[in-house]
């Protein structure tokens, strides 16, 4: 059901033909529409459906509700990351150039020097250092650890845990390219 749902609104959105059309999650009206695009997008990517979860997922970030409430940002960089999609990547980091997440800014570091521009790559990565040491280094560790999750609520920015979630899922492509 929550798909129809998600491919009704779209084609009914679709169907307006008066461009992209925003659901500000703000707007308490908004979060029933919301909620199960988002829920099916994380449905795809735990089913391994990524071009379903790219799909949707940039359609929530990019279009119905830019300030991404659901948090699909992360995830969304990591695939456009995983499938090769640079100027993608590239495009997410610019769109949220302060995000507190080390994701974004990493995997922009590895679009940049996947397309051959390894002097940018050099100073994105030695600004990285600065906002997110603690990834950075795990990340050029010749063997990371895993790391327990934080013990209390939620997750320590800038912690070791933080750093090791996106280690631990992104590691492996920045070995394939030849990034570290």
């Amino acid at each position: 059901r929550v798909r129809e749902a998600a491919e009704q609104l779209r084609l009914t959105l679709e169907s307006r033909d008066s461009g992209p059309v925003e659901c500000p999650w703000g707007v308490w009206s908004n979060r029933p529409i919301l909620r199960p695009i988002a829920h099916l997008a994380y449905i795809c990517k735990e089913a391994g459906n990524w071009q379903r979860f790219m799909e949707l997922a940039h359609w929530l970030v990019f279009e119905l509700n830019p300030n991404d409430n659901h948090g699909l940002r992360d995830d969304l960089s990591c695939a456009y990351a995983r499938f090769e999609r640079w100027p993608d990547v590239l495009a997410l980091n610019d769109r949220y150039p302060d995000d507190m997440q080390p994701a974004l800014v990493l995997n922009a570091v590895l679009a940049t020097f996947s397309l051959d521009d390894t002097t940018a790559a050099r100073k994105m990565i030695t600004l990285a250092k600065k906002d997110h040491p603690v990834a950075v280094k795990m990340l050029l560790e010749a063997a990371p650890k895993p790391v327990k999750p934080d013990s209390g609520y939620g997750i320590t920015v800038g912690g070791k845990y933080e750093a090791w979630l996106y280690v631990g899922k992104m590691r492996e492509f920045w070995d394939q390219h030849k990034a570290l």
